[in-house]
């Protein structure tokens, strides 16, 4: 669950800085780690292609 609530996270930090409410580079780089945490929740519940 960690996993998720960190994509969770990762995934807000992204929208305040694509909102425009909070423009950062460090939220805009949060973004980036979603896909590998995306694929490492696959891979821990077993989807994984």
């Amino acid at each position: 669950m960690a996993l998720v609530r960190w994509a969770v996270i990762a995934l807000q930090q992204a929208e305040r800085h694509n909102s425009g409410a909070e423009p950062s580079l460090e939220l805009a780089l949060t973004a980036h780690v979603v896909p590998e945490l995306e694929a490492e929740i696959l891979i821990m519940t077993g989807d994984n292609p």
